[in-house]
């Protein structure tokens, strides 16, 4: 295993469940779209959260001839897609009851 298929894979671990948690919200919301009110600013901080992450990981592969690694460089890299996985965890809060209004 080279250096940058180990810094990687902590970072995409970290991409995929801000994904999934993104997926997940979107699919409760689509199951209790007549229970909830949706608003049109929240949908677009999904989508761009979702675009947010994509590229991300897309711009991951960059580094893939970097040979000069160390930890704080890694920890660059792992900064951003958490942060953005926080976003994730903070737009679709749990649980979503019958008065949830996004707005």
């Amino acid at each position: 295993m080279d250096v940058f298929s180990y810094v990687s894979g902590l970072t995409t671990v970290v991409l995929a469940l801000g994904i999934a948690r993104l997926l997940v919200g979107v699919g409760k919301l689509m199951e209790r779209r007549s229970q909830i009110q949706l608003y049109w600013v929240h949908l677009m901080w999904v989508a761009n959260i979702f675009l947010f992450l994509s590229m991300q990981w897309w711009i991951l592969f960059r580094w893939q001839g970097w040979t000069d690694w160390n930890f704080f460089l890694f920890v660059f890299l792992l900064a951003s897609p958490t942060v953005a996985f926080l976003l994730c965890v903070r737009l679709f809060h749990d649980p979503l009851t019958e008065h949830t209004d996004f707005k």
